[in-house]
């Protein structure tokens, strides 16, 4: 093995971790990744993005293994998935897609007016959370999962949010076709990475105490880094 992919949100590019104004507030060095690909002796290739939607992590990581197709071999996934109600939808005015999350843009695009205008009626006409949950979030899992194995990919699935419950709880008949072996603490009470924060109490620079809100800290992405390595060693 010598290249590690990760795909994710906030949650993977290790957003809020560093306190500089002279730089952006990602940890690149001290995110679970970085941390996971030290341990393991490998490269890190992490496309994580804050706000970055479920959608984008399937399209950018089958755009990667078209492109890289002689590492594919050498390489171990991690998929760690967001929130389900994110989405991305293609914008001709801007010739790019446009990352949704909670019904509006996210953060790099909050300013575009036209986006926003699209955003918003695409809302109104066409989205149901229920519906985006069955009919895309889950879909992209199974197909992601289905796309590893038929071509003997190495991967582990995470949840960056909590979105197990999404699967083996109200959509219960899709847990037939999720493979749990492959998913991080799948059955266990601490499932996702905001979870291992909570109950490490460690928070990064934009936690919150009176929204209850903020991204995982320092010792978060240690402790994260530490089981992904033992479950990635035990298979």
């Amino acid at each position: 093995m010598k290249y590690l992919y990760v795909n994710g949100c906030s949650m993977s590019d290790g957003t809020c971790l560093v306190d500089d104004p002279t730089v952006d507030d990602i940890g690149y060095d001290i995110r679970w990744s970085k941390l996971l690909s030290d341990k393991l002796g490998v490269k890190e290739i992490n496309e994580g993005e804050h706000g970055g939607s479920n959608d984008r992590i399937v399209r950018m990581t089958i755009d990667w293994c078209v492109n890289n197709k002689d590492k594919l071999t050498d390489t171990i996934f991690v998929v760690c998935w967001t929130c389900p109600d994110r989405f991305e939808i293609w914008s001709e005015y801007y010739k790019r897609y446009i990352q949704i999350s909670t019904g509006h843009t996210t953060h790099d695009d909050v300013d575009l007016g036209m986006a926003n205008k699209l955003v918003k009626s695409f809302i109104i006409n066409h989205f149901n959370l229920s519906e985006r949950i069955k009919k895309h979030f889950i879909n992209n899992v199974i197909f992601l999962q289905s796309f590893f194995k038929s071509n003997n990919i190495k991967y582990i699935f995470c949840d960056g949010e909590p979105v197990i419950d999404n699967l083996v709880g109200k959509y219960k008949k899709y847990k037939f076709f999720i493979d749990g072996e492959n998913w991080w603490n799948y059955n266990d009470k601490i499932n996702c990475f905001d979870k291992l924060a909570r109950e490490l109490n460690s928070f990064g620079i934009d936690w919150s105490p009176e929204d209850n809100h903020g991204h995982p800290g320092v010792e978060a992405h240690k402790y994260f880094a530490n089981e992904l390595y033992k479950f990635i060693e035990k298979e």
